[in-house]
């Protein structure tokens, strides 16, 4: 800090300056059974889901923990976007959707119908919920196209527990389909699924239904892995296991009751694939008993439904009506081993095409069906084209688990090769997370902009797209995280400049970026405010001309993520790459509550403004006079309404006139008078349900536990009633964020702090006292590669601080010039690199950043990473 006499000079001199300056394939692949209809006759919405357990099979406490044994499950709607019109919506109902349809519980924004794939909403599914026979087994939850204020189309979450008996039933002709046909969905190490186990090896559950629940589901194809294991206390010596590990998971007996129960009250036909085997050979003698032992033990169990192998020659017109038995389920064994021939009841094994790998790009991981010996395999299913007949898996890794990678898998899924001519939206439940989220699908085209997904609990009202009873609001973007678009606001200069940002694309010729008072279409329209060619400079932002003016937000404008005023959009040949807008985000953390809540405040990115009270519009202060002074234009409200959490400021005593006391902001002079701050603070805080850190230091007169006691009781006068109590500080975000008092009051005096439950101890500051940008990159990297050995909470300041000789000769231009100098670099550093292993940052100027969007997507993933056990910044535990 500098000293006092240099701010008072420096004001001094600008006052004498300034006179002289003039002023997502379960229902696809049952849709598909056949050879499929013409893409036009595809109707415009879908629904398909992943699995629900129906009913579990008995949990033995050697391998499972019986707490919480139903997890809820997110659901996901997908559609093609290219047949819809302007002015449809995408909505989710708890109810059959009527012609008028009423309120939903979600809605898809009408920005994103046009622009993006998937969404995951925050409509969870828990499976007690989920028996109403009234709606299916998967309860009422329909997705529906609504077109000028009426339902269009609809389609609700299914069980399919006969879809091919009613696909027999259904047309004549089906009965002489043969195997080899028909697409059968079916389900990667069946038996390696999580009711729910805290803490469970991410890479060793594929699945969270029981194996009958998969076959409710409309799964026909179930692969099991055997483990010979004499040493379980129950009485099978014969379990389930899973690939990657051979641990044993459940009595092989668990599989063939669930299975036996399903063909008893369907007579539906199941491919069981016995892929492997585990222990079964420690010499020649034991392998053949052993084999022998498993092969009775499974038909004993299941002789009945047995489908007997035909002669190789005939496998390949083999039709379902053969297959199918008349008054009884049909189940086909296919058992992956030389054993299979001294049974006529089983069948051989069968090829599997895998490819191993997690490639971002769908198209480089399907599967290649080409050379494929077409003379050796058998009429089987296959899970990625018609042919040939064989079964086909993509397995892969990610650092999420197994289930983070089957989130990213459902992006290739079939409806992709079968669907993706048709508009369709379907509804589906989250395989990623154990809490069943719902997801919102769409597929087929690029979105619009100024779409809303919107998630409400009572029917939506044509023409309010965001009602009062909205539980969630997203504003998704068509950009991937490291490709995309934002608007800033320019702190060079006084007037607000609005400036265009591109980053993470190399530009081509002819390619345009846009200034734009309205959404942008699929296809540029020529009508801009401002049109650039990004290929003209080798700069990554363009300032324009274009003022951005200040907005007082009322209460009921507190919309998270609605767009103010412009949007910005890259176009390329003539079509939409990329857009983005200017956004408020005053609920934020509320929004990402189902995501950060089992975490703490030293696990979340928080973004906050340095010397939160040194602002002042640019039209109410001189130029010059107070260049070293002025960080911000916002006042804290609309700082807090912008999105930062964290206030950052400092406290001093002064005596005004009359000989009175009063408490000001101060930035080496006064500010503000500490009251408006406080009423600020008091303002947001009563208009959303959204944390704040006040981290205040004492300056000044303040510099005695008496004098700084008398501030707290005025403190406790304006803002007692929300100040969090010290003893949450190691609390979740879920207990922080649905309690009462989410004001956050960190005290920088330990000597008066320790005396009050209501005020938080000091959290550390990493300032690099840094006047250049190259050297504050540094100080900052160095800050991010010893993150994770920070135990604590703790704030970077992530901008640049004058020398005395700076402010005395003006070697700055002032703070605007140097916060314009790292502004946009700081954006990009923390967006690449050291957002994820950051806990709390301030700024100055913050609005010429995008660092608050950067915070949320990083949250988003941090939290998700979290909830699979993963600690998102480093190994230490939390303390504050």
């Amino acid at each position: 800090m500098l000293p006092h006499w240099i701010w008072f000079v420096t004001f001094l001199w600008g006052i004498c300056r300034c006179r002289n300056i003039d002023t997502e394939i379960q229902q696809a692949a049952i849709e598909a059974a056949c050879s499929p209809p013409p893409p036009s006759l595809f109707p415009p919405v879908k629904l398909s889901l992943l699995p629900v357990t129906i009913e579990a099979p008995p949990i033995t406490p050697l391998i499972f923990r019986t707490d919480n044994l139903y997890p809820r499950r997110r659901l996901k709607i997908q559609w093609n976007p290219r047949l819809l019109e302007d002015g449809d919506q995408i909505n989710v109902y708890r109810h059959e959707p009527t012609f008028n349809p009423t309120e939903p519980e979600e809605s898809v924004p009408s920005f994103l119908l046009k622009n993006a794939d998937t969404y995951v909403t925050n409509l969870s599914l828990s499976i007690p919920e989920l028996r109403n026979a009234s709606c299916g087994a998967f309860g009422c939850t329909w997705a529906a196209i609504i077109r000028q204020g009426h339902t269009e189309i609809s389609d609700h979450l299914q069980v399919h527990p006969n879809w091919i008996r009613q696909f027999l039933d259904s047309d004549p002709f089906a009965r002489s389909i043969t195997l080899e046909k028909l697409l059968i969905p079916g389900t990667r190490d069946s038996s390696a699924f999580e009711v729910l186990v805290d803490g469970a090896d991410d890479f060793k559950f594929t699945q969270d239904l029981g194996i009958f629940g998969q076959l409710m589901a409309g799964a026909r194809y179930l692969e099991l892995w055997v483990k010979y294991y004499p040493e379980s206390v129950q009485e099978d010596e014969f379990w389930a296991a899973d690939e990657g590990n051979h641990e044993p998971l459940h009595p092989i007996s668990w599989a063939v009751h669930d299975i036996v129960k399903f063909l008893e009250l369907t007579k539906e036909l199941v491919l069981l694939h016995i892929r492997g085997f585990v222990d079964f050979s420690p010499s020649d003698v034991d392998e053949v008993d052993r084999h022998e032992r498993f092969i009775k033990r499974i038909l004993s169990d299941v002789g009945k439904y047995l489908v007997v192998f035909p002669s190789p020659s005939l496998t390949s017109t083999l039709s379902l009506g053969a297959i199918l038995k008349e008054d009884n389920g049909s189940l086909i064994v296919m058992y992956n081993h030389r054993f299979h021939a001294a049974h006529p009841k089983l069948w051989p094994g069968i090829p599997v095409k895998e490819r191993h790998g997690l490639e971002s790009d769908c198209r480089s991981r399907q599967i290649s069906w080409e050379d494929t010996p077409y003379d050796e395999l058998h009429p089987w299913v296959h899970a990625l084209s018609f042919t040939p007949p064989l079964a086909a898996r993509i397995v892969g890794s990610s650092d999420e688990g197994l289930r983070g990678h089957a989130f990213q898998d459902q992006r290739c899924r079939v409806f992709e090769n079968f669907l993706s001519s048709g508009a369709a939206v379907y509804l589906s439940i989250s395989s990623k997370y154990r809490e069943r989220y719902l997801e919102l699908n769409w597929y087929g085209a690029t979105p619009h902009p100024g779409d809303a997904v919107l998630l409400t609990s009572a029917p939506p009202v044509p023409g309010k797209p965001f009602g009062d009873k909205a539980l969630a609001l997203a504003y998704p973007s068509n950009t991937t995280a490291n490709v995309g678009v934002y608007l800033s606001i320019g702190a060079q200069f006084r007037e607000r400049f609005v400036e265009l940002n591109w980053y993470g694309m190399e530009p081509q010729q002819g390619d345009f970026v846009t200034l734009e008072t309205e959404p942008p279409g699929d296809i540029d329209d020529g009508v801009a405010l401002v049109r650039f060619s990004p290929a003209t400079t080798s700069k990554r932002f363009e300032l324009t001309n274009v003022q951005f003016p200040f907005i007082d937000h009322k209460a009921e404008d507190l919309i998270e993520g609605a767009c103010q005023l412009y949007w910005i959009a890259y176009w390329r040949n003539e079509e939409l790459f990329a857009w983005n807008c200017l956004q408020i985000h005053p609920h934020w953390m509320q929004d990402l509550l189902p995501d950060i809540g089992a975490m703490t405040l030293r696990d979340i990115f928080i973004p906050g403004t340095h010397d939160t009270g040194a602002y002042w519009k640019a039209s109410e202060y001189p130029p010059y006079a107070f260049d070293y002074v002025i960080c911000h234009e916002e006042n804290i409200y609309e700082q807090l309404v912008y999105g930062n959490r964290y206030l950052d400021m400092r406290a001093a005593k002064f005596t005004n006139i009359f000989g009175e006391d009063e408490y000001w902001i101060v930035h080496g002079i006064p500010i503000h008078k500490m009251q408006v701050g406080l009423d600020d603070i008091k303002k947001f805080l009563m208009n959303t349900e959204e944390l704040v850190i006040f981290d205040v230091y004492f300056k000044d007169n303040l510099d005695t536990d008496e004098e700084i006691e008398k501030f707290y009781d005025f403190m406790k006068l304006n803002l007692g009633d929300f100040m969090t109590p010290k003893a949450l500080r190691n609390a979740p975000l879920s207990q922080l964020l649905n309690q009462p008092q989410k004001l956050i009051v960190v005290w920088n005096d330990e000597s008066t702090e320790v005396l009050h439950d209501d005020l938080w101890p000091s959290i550390v500051t990493k300032w690099g006292d840094k006047n250049d940008p190259f050297e504050l990159k540094n100080y900052l990297e160095s800050v991010a590669g010893g993150a994770e050995n920070i135990d604590d909470m703790y704030v970077v300041a992530a901008e640049m601080t004058p020398t005395e000789l700076d402010v005395i000769l003006d070697l700055q231009g002032d703070l605007r010039q140097m916060s314009d100098a790292v502004n946009r670099n700081v954006t990009e550093w923390y967006r690449e690199d050291w957002g994820s292993v950051t806990n709390a940052i301030k700024l100055d100027f913050f609005q010429g950043t995008d660092i608050i969007n950067i915070a949320i997507d990083i949250n988003r993933q941090k939290g998700r990473k979290y909830r699979q056990g993963k600690r998102p910044w480093g190994s230490h535990p939390v303390n504050m």
